[in-house]
């Protein structure tokens, strides 16, 4: 599918929520009677249960005693996170075979179909082995991720900037929502003043596994592409940051901005001011501006490398996935190596290493551990983690998730906060085959040793922009109607953004909105410059006459109608049927 018609199609592709709280739950009165189980629309029952695809229950399995309790602790806290959902819901869609999704609507991770039984596996490739135009479409999809409002949950977090501010719901896009989910379990776990939910344990390689799960099913979501991966950003053995470029992740500026030639220079932290109440919930994600993105991509005194392949080889030889305290002090521990706390090649020993030396090199915003999601370059960071975590796995089969004094939040039946469907601690042990998805290769390799995509030769590369930008000042383009299903929907929208410079340097996702107004949107269009030199910004009287003047909507077969591309511009005009 193009880019065009990805875009133009993205928002008539809707479902339910994945993480955090469920769009169609996310009101006072679900929260009063502590229940989530959306009607399934195609038969008008509570989570399907009259198509046999789920039903409502409890999924407490708490005693008198421990509800008491657990009511006691809730109504003294605003940490929404203890004993996961239960601060807002006891009962569950609970999804039967592979249906899954809040109303079980949808299918379980890595399956697809009517009835959800066919397999759907993805494959995770090294970004640098991708070709040119896949990699471009990567940054394309994870910018639109950042400016497109989710429609599938909202968030929980303070009405104002006040400290004890009341909570609310609130909306924030897709991408956003995985900052916050983030930024949310970095917090400290209010009765265990010690603990975190998704770092400094034996949940942290399930959990960050699980965000990225979430995240890559909700890009598929707005694209409509259902066979999106996350690639990720092998490390191993790296002297610098060889993705930190403006085609990629945005070059590094001397005060640690991104470059202007990047998309994400655009980009703002989510959740960025709280204060004196960073490790509490005195105040959780005020709508308050954010700030730049910040990237360094240097070493203090206290390091002479970054990652070796060695270091990595060590890793996945250590036998044992997680020892005793299940904490930073863990030694001989695969999970706390791999996390950073102790020097994979002498895992008796505390070191920075590994994850953690990785987000100190590149400082900034991914070395605030409350911020880090918001750099774009985090998640293909991440899923070289969850690789390493695979290959761990698949060296080590059977291995169970500990079980003992495993620290509260990282024990094997509790829950992965705040994730809805529900998933244990435990669950996430699994091969990565099990949630949908695979990886190239299960090798060790030094990033030089990876394939490099090809680069553009001379000026004929051909640069596709996926929504016409028009200068300030100029005439608002009108988009048409589209008939997505039976039922026609009609929308216009005004497109009125100014539009940096048409080069052939392989940037054109530079020249992306952060914010338009699609909704039911159905007109895109893309245009290409021709071989040659750069091409300069278009003003209104350098467009082409079909640019600035349209045509009037006509249909016409297939998904696809173009119209003849003028001398100086290729316009292809995308209608989503």
């Amino acid at each position: 599918m193009s880019l065009g018609l990805e875009l133009a199609c993205a928002l008539f592709i809707l479902g339910t929520a994945r993480a955090m709280v469920p769009i169609q739950c996310g009101t006072p009165a679900h929260m009063k009677r502590r229940e989530c189980c959306p009607t399934f629309s195609a038969d008008g029952s509570p989570c399907g249960i009259i198509s046999n695809r789920g039903r409502c229950q409890d999924i407490t399995r708490e005693s008198p005693w421990q509800r008491e309790e657990r009511e006691r602790v809730h109504g003294g806290s605003r940490d929404f996170r203890l004993w996961w959902p239960t601060y807002f819901f006891r009962r569950l869609c609970v999804c039967r075979g592979n249906y899954g999704g809040a109303d079980c609507s949808e299918c379980a991770y890595g399956w697809w179909g009517e009835r959800c039984q066919l397999r759907h596996t993805v494959t995770r490739r090294d970004i640098a082995a991708l070709p040119l135009a896949e990699q471009r479409r990567f940054v394309y999809r994870l910018h639109l991720a950042k400016v497109t409002l989710s429609r599938r949950y909202v968030i929980y977090a303070s009405e104002s900037h006040a400290p004890g501010s009341p909570l609310t719901f609130r909306r924030a896009s897709v991408y956003n929502i995985a900052a916050y989910l983030h930024y949310t379990c970095a917090k400290i776990i209010s009765v265990h003043p010690n603990s975190t939910y998704a770092h400094r344990g034996s949940a942290f390689l399930g959990w960050h596994r699980l965000l990225a799960i979430y995240l890559e099913q909700e890009i598929r979501n707005i694209t409509g592409y259902q066979d999106f991966a996350l690639p990720y950003w092998n490390w191993a053995g790296q002297t610098h940051c060889d993705v930190c470029t403006d085609q990629l992740f945005g070059a590094s500026l001397p005060d640690g901005r991104l470059s202007p030639g990047s998309v994400f220079s655009n980009w703002t932290t989510y959740c960025s001011d709280d204060g004196d109440h960073q490790w509490d919930f005195g105040m959780v994600c005020p709508p308050v501006p954010g700030e730049p993105i910040l990237r360094f991509n240097r070493l203090d005194d206290r390091f002479d490398q970054l990652p070796s392949v060695d270091d990595v080889r060590a890793c996945l030889s250590i036998d044992r996935f997680d020892t005793p305290p299940y904490n930073p002090l863990a030694l001989d521990s695969f999970r706390n190596a791999l996390e950073g706390f102790i020097n994979p090649q002498s895992p008796g020993n505390v070191k920075i290493s590994m994850h953690n030396l990785m987000h100190i090199y590149c400082g900034g915003t991914l070395g605030n551990i409350f911020l880090t999601t918001n750099d774009p370059l985090f998640m293909p960071m991440h899923v070289f983690v969850d690789k390493l975590f695979e290959m761990w796995l698949r060296r080590h089969p059977g291995t169970g998730y500990p079980t003992g004094n495993v620290p509260f939040g990282h024990q094997a039946r509790d829950k992965v906060v705040t994730f809805i469907p529900i998933y244990e601690n435990r669950d996430m042990m699994k091969s990565c085959r099990e949630f949908g998805y695979n990886y190239d290769d299960m090798e060790v390799r030094d990033w030089q040793d990876s394939p490099v995509a090809p680069g553009p030769q001379g000026s004929t590369e051909l640069i596709v922009h996926d929504l016409l930008l028009l200068p300030q000042g100029s005439q608002s383009l009108t988009c048409g109607s589209v008939r997505p299903s039976s039922k026609e929907l009609r929308r216009s929208a005004s497109l009125s953004q100014p539009a940096p410079p048409f080069r052939t340097d392989l940037t054109a996702e530079s020249a992306l909105a952060t914010s338009l107004p699609w909704s039911k949107t159905s007109l895109a269009f893309a245009f290409r410059s021709s071989p040659g030199p750069p091409i300069a910004s278009p003003t209104s009287k350098s467009l082409p006459n079909s640019v600035r003047n349209p045509p009037a909507f006509r249909r016409c077969p297939g998904r696809a109608c173009r119209q003849k591309p003028p001398p100086d511009f290729h316009v292809h005009r995308f209608v989503c049927r």
